[in-house]
């Protein structure tokens, strides 16, 4: 290997007189650019814009950092595809397995060789590569987890640098084509098999540590997505105040459904943060892990394959000094500092929250910007950092874009229907006034556990492609929240594994009561104006009422399909309650 050192790029942006501080931007081959890499360049050009703004509102103790970019427009990915046959390759229906291997043998012309090896003469630090499609980031369809992102650590002899990143590049355009993204384009009605790929390959932000145990790695301090607005605020906070979820180290975290890792603070006064009330929540939600790249110079072979799921026990002192609080179970009291070495560290987020770091007040500064400029709601990720003594904070600005609702046709109020004919009652959902609900997939608390997590989700998916099949859209039922990475709060799945639904409903008990929310996953699910519905057992649920209503009833597994005649009708109101009933009383009253 060569020498492991990165260079300091948080040093040079902290002691930088400016407020804005943009890395180079490159662009190579023909064609488009894609709407990741439009979105991305607008949030910098505004950074810009307002670069005297920013230094005035924070007097130098926030400096707003972008990474340096390349971008690899879609000429390189037609040219790629044709010269390696690969539209002959998709004549015939593939599975995700067939079409990584097949892109992975795939190769690349010496012209692409040749800009590849001048984006690593430039760019030293680890990098992201990250797809731009030509629709994505748009306000009709995002497809904002479709997509790979695939991290390097650019770590090695120039040779094991361009395998890395040639191996990142084809898993990314790959991706392009695997069930996830195709089934998302079919939603949204985009054509498939027509997508023009473009590629930025950017420096990862953050900082090169090393672990107690000796591991060497790169991450930021923490990592964000912020929303303009927060659908599932609490009580006594303006749900237009937005939200963010943070997660130490690197943004899978944040956005990728993994339990435990993540928090959301609102971003009104006071800022609290969701769900963590009194000690015993921190017991609870707090995050107990962190994602990290790995600096072993390894050559990636799926999206995440790189990062390190690390303990926050081993976090550098970066870390525990700004978002780790001390418990004491003796005296049930959380402290900042541990002087005596015999309390439990926990993420509290501590110096977010309490405004030692100016964080909150940058984050919803960023988003008045992005408001401004896009004239809508928004969406926006990026990542925080401090250095020496936290004297200069910096927030690292990745890309913006539009935060879809789709609310058309929502009920002044909701119909009066009899007691005997609704089958569900809640008030937190998102999505469309009205729909039609033929088809009910029920997965029973009963069938439910860690253990079966996986079997359902794998039973889901199968009844979707056969709801694809049959053109028909249904109301998913399930136990604790679909999509995590952790079995034991729920059904683990991607949009493939539910394309068809026209809504969700995710059931949750009292000792797992946040809905989903802020994931990559979450807002492919609301953006395509699928209905998510999240019932904690405070409003009424009867499911006796699916089996009496039902004109047939079959499994698939342990998972119950109910059909219906007469469809059932899922009416929300603008105050986000929704009604789920039968018979043929009217939408409203």
């Amino acid at each position: 290997m060569e020498n492991l050192q990165i260079p300091n790029h948080l040093s040079t942006v902290a002691k930088s007189q400016r407020s804005v501080v943009v890395g180079p931007q490159r662009e190579f081959f023909s064609g488009e650019a894609g709407g990741k890499w439009a979105g991305t360049h607008f949030f910098h050009s505004l950074l810009e814009e307002n670069k005297g703004r920013l230094a005035e509102k924070f007097n130098g103790r926030v400096k707003f950092a972008c990474p340096a970019t390349s971008v690899l427009r879609s000429g390189c990915f037609e040219d790629f595809l044709q010269e390696n046959r690969l539209y002959n390759f998709f004549e015939t229906e593939r599975n995700d397995a067939e079409i990584l291997s097949r892109f992975l043998a795939a190769d690349f012309n010496s012209a692409q060789k040749q800009a590849f090896l001048e984006i690593l003469d430039a760019q030293r630090q680890p990098l992201i590569v990250r797809s731009s499609a030509l629709g994505e980031d748009a306000e009709r369809a995002s497809f904002a987890g479709s997509y790979y992102s695939v991290f390097i650590s650019n770590i090695g002899t120039k040779g094991q640098r361009l395998e890395q990143l040639e191996a990142a590049i084809k898993l990314v355009y790959a991706s392009a084509f695997l069930e996830n993204a195709r089934e998302f384009a079919r939603r949204n009605n985009v054509l498939i098999g027509a997508q023009k790929m473009a590629i930025m390959v950017q420096d990862v932000v953050g900082s090169q540590w090393q672990a107690r145990e000796g591991g060497q790695y790169f991450s930021p301090q923490a990592s964000f997505a912020a929303y303009s607005f927060n659908d599932f605020a609490p009580i006594g906070v303006d749900p237009n105040h937005g939200f963010m979820r943070v997660a130490l180290g690197l943004g899978p975290g944040v956005l990728d459904g993994h339990e435990r890792m993540a928090l959301r603070v609102n971003l009104g006064k006071p800022y609290p943060i969701t769900g963590l009330y009194n000690i015993s929540d921190y017991d609870r939600y707090s995050p107990t892990h962190f994602f990290a790249l790995g600096l072993d110079g390894g050559i990636p072979d799926s999206e995440n394959g790189l990062l390190r799921r690390l303990s926050f026990a081993i976090a550098p002192e970066g870390m525990m000094e700004n978002y780790v609080s001390y418990y004491s179970a003796d005296n049930d009291i959380m402290r900042d500092t541990d002087l005596m070495g015999a309390m439990e560290p926990l993420v509290s987020f501590k110096n977010i929250v309490n405004r030692r770091l100016p964080f909150v007040d940058a984050v919803r500064e960023l988003k008045q910007i992005l408001e401004d400029a896009f004239g809508m709601l928004v969406d926006f990720e990026g990542a925080f950092d401090t250095v020496g003594t936290g004297a200069t904070s910096i927030i690292h600005c990745l890309q913006a874009r539009a935060q879809v609702r789709r609310k058309d046709g929502r009920l002044d109020n909701l119909p009066d229907v009899s007691a005997e004919m609704q089958i569900l009652n809640a008030n937190n959902s998102i999505g469309k006034g009205k729909y039609e609900i033929s088809t009910v997939i029920y997965v029973p608390h009963s069938e439910f556990s860690h253990a079966s997590a996986s079997v359902l989700s794998n039973e889901i998916l199968m009844i979707n492609r056969e709801m694809v099949a049959q053109r028909k859209q249904y109301a998913l039922f399930v136990p604790g929240r679909f999509g995590t990475q952790d079995k034991s709060t729920g059904i683990p799945g991607t949009f493939a594994t539910i394309s068809n639904a026209s809504a969700i409903v995710e059931q949750v008990d009292g000792q797992n009561n946040l809905p989903s929310q802020g994931t990559h996953l979450f807002e492919d699910i609301v953006g395509a104006g699928i209905a998510y519905l999240h019932h904690n057992g405070n409003r009424q649920f009867n499911p006796a009422l699916l089996e009496r209503y039902a004109s047939s009833i079959r499994s698939v597994g342990s998972i119950l399909i109910y059909e219906f005649e007469q469809p059932l009708k899922l009416v929300l109101d603008k105050g986000g309650n929704c009604l789920l009933f039968a018979g043929s009383e009217a939408w409203s009253n």
